[in-house]
């Protein structure tokens, strides 16, 4: 907090005052990044804004940002409030793609995506990062056909 009050140009108590502690403030910077990603899956380029295949936003959506990284968990939960418009963008883009059960289908995307599961495949299992995001890359692909 002291070096994120410094390079702020204010006091560590201002911070406290303003974000209550570390996970306010980190809950306010991922939440004003929450909004550039969310104006970008409504009105951005494709391949994740309107314009591109179904296909190819699943895809570019489970590959982030919004669940991305280190903040996997908390935009992907259920309890974090934008996990209601994440699981309704992956919804409506395998119903576009004509895909039986999106609901279905979303849900299974945003489980794979928590970082519950990452932190298993991992960690436990000790498997690449590199090998993840194809794997997590075809899974999108087949819940959007």
């Amino acid at each position: 907090m002291e070096d994120v009050a410094a390079a702020a140009g204010v006091g560590k108590g201002t911070l406290y005052r303003r974000f209550g502690d570390k996970s306010g403030l980190a809950a306010a910077l991922l939440d004003e990044r929450e909004q550039e990603v969310q104006a970008g899956l409504l009105s951005g380029s494709p391949p994740l804004g309107p314009g591109a295949p179904a296909a190819d936003r699943v895809r570019r959506r489970a590959a982030g940002p919004g669940c991305d990284g280190a903040d996997r968990e908390p935009r992907c939960a259920p309890a974090h409030r934008a996990h209601r418009l994440w699981r309704q963008h992956c919804r409506y883009l395998p119903a576009e793609a004509g895909a039986p059960e999106p609901d279905v289908r979303a849900d299974a995307l945003l489980a794979a995506l928590t970082a519950e599961q990452v932190r298993q495949w991992v960690v436990e299992e000790r498997r690449e990062l590199a090998e993840l995001t194809g794997a997590v890359d075809r899974l999108a692909r087949s819940l959007a056909r």
